[in-house]
């Protein structure tokens, strides 16, 4: 019998821990198979159910477990010079998303279901509570905001990208039960050095 695969990536979402924003937190996985996670977790989020309890299956994914996958996909047209690709994908339930964070450049394209995207500039921080989940969020707050208080939003169906630039607080939201990729584009060595040589010279 083979053996099945341990999926090492299914983020149990303590929000003070999501990418860059509270690294002081450590990010706690649960292991898992896939076809439990489909089985078990994969399943529409009740409103009432607090972001640090959702589970979503997307991150540091095992590229080497995954290639057969990533290898079909078709990364964007477009890059920015001194960058590298970094892969991921996730799949993710009916109302689950992931709440205001930022971290680095890069693209995200919805191939199947639906994901709604926020976004807002890196100085014009969005007001959140990190414990409610952006399905919450989205019913209680946004929705009752004036419209030039709302962030930047759309909808991203299979087959649309979005950019998101580097350092801008977004949130996601899954309207439907998504299967979605993540182009993360980070900075090669060189271009980190170029970055740090031309700080040095404004001062």
């Amino acid at each position: 019998m083979q053996k099945n695969h341990i999926l090492r990536n299914l983020i149990y979402w303590l929000i003070g821990a999501i990418f860059l924003l509270f690294w002081l937190q450590p990010i706690l996985t649960v292991e898992t198979t896939f076809g439990l996670y489909l089985q078990k977790y994969l399943k529409p989020l009740n409103i009432n159910i607090p972001a640090n309890e959702t589970f979503y299956l997307f991150g540091d994914i095992d590229r080497e477990m995954w290639k057969p996958l990533l290898d079909q996909y078709k990364l964007p047209s477009w890059n920015l010079p001194g960058h590298e690709v970094a892969l991921s994908f996730g799949i993710a339930a009916v109302g689950t998303g992931v709440p205001f964070h930022f971290h680095g450049p890069g693209f995200a394209e919805v191939i199947f279901g639906a994901k709604y995207w926020f976004l807002s500039p890196f100085e014009k921080r969005p007001e959140w509570d990190p414990n409610v989940s952006t399905l919450q969020w989205m019913k209680e707050i946004f929705l009752n905001l004036p419209l030039e208080e709302k962030p930047l939003n759309c909808l991203l169906l299979p087959g649309e990208l979005i950019y998101f630039p580097d350092k801008w607080w977004h949130a996601t939201l899954n309207v439907k039960t998504s299967v979605f990729f993540s182009t993360f584009l980070s900075p090669t060595s060189n271009k980190i050095n170029e970055i740090k040589g031309s700080r040095k010279d404004e001062f």
